[in-house]
């Protein structure tokens, strides 16, 4: 009996692992928009990031549930309904913005493309944009996702950078990195303000400017240089 209870206790930890490689992984894959780390305050961070194009779209209501038709309209475009009927590989984060009484929902194109490059699409709501190089001040958080939590966590992003004495512009970026049925404590949420001038953090600035960059985005670019 013993024998059995080690036996269940052992695949139940192997199932568990199983599932936490999958989880973990499921981001390690995916394309991410590199940039330079300038400074840290954990959970903060003032980052660099280079030029980007993005697929997006427009939704109305509430925050969260806005999220559901502007995924849907973007992730048509990349999978293949556009006018060249091209698939597009999927990167993260998903981006979101208030904007007037909308929300602007938008997809990062994988880097190796050009403007140019890019098919328009069938879906008239959807349109794509370069965003030039820029730098923001971002809060990194995990856990459940709702209208609320998101809102509290801005007005706590917005204390502290008055705290700091940051000049922030225009509305932030809210960046969701992780598909829905991933464990909340394993999610990665982001909130991006463009920073309009300096903004000093508690800590000096990184020496080195790290890369922030996922594997795939790695070996993504050196296939394309």
């Amino acid at each position: 009996m013993m024998i059995v209870k080690i036996c269940l206790s052992l695949c139940m930890i192997l199932l568990i692992y199983i599932v936490m490689r999958f989880l973990l992984s499921s981001t390690e894959n995916v394309e991410l928009p590199s940039c330079q780390i300038l400074m840290q305050d954990a959970p903060y961070e003032v980052r660099a990031y280079d030029a980007m194009i993005i697929a997006y779209t427009h939704a109305s209501g509430d925050q969260k549930k806005a999220l559901r038709p502007g995924f849907r309209h973007l992730a048509a475009y990349i999978f293949g309904h556009n006018q060249a009927k091209q698939r597009i590989s999927m990167t993260a984060p998903v981006l979101e913005k208030k904007q007037d009484n909308d929300w602007r929902i938008a997809f990062i194109m994988p880097a190796h493309y050009e403007l140019s490059e890019l098919p328009n699409a069938n879906d008239k709501h959807v349109h794509i944009e370069r965003i030039p190089a820029r730098k923001y001040v971002v809060l990194r958080f995990s856990g459940w996702l709702s209208t609320r939590i998101l809102q509290k966590k801005k007005m706590q992003f917005q204390s502290y950078l008055n705290q700091k004495s940051c000049k922030v512009i225009d509305e932030p970026l809210f960046a969701f990195y992780n598909p829905p049925w991933t464990m909340p404590f394993l999610r990665r949420h982001e909130i991006w303000y463009p920073l309009d001038g300096e903004c000093h953090l508690k800590n000096d600035k990184l020496s080195d400017g790290r890369l922030h960059e996922s594997e795939a985005s790695k070996d993504h670019h050196k296939k394309h240089h």
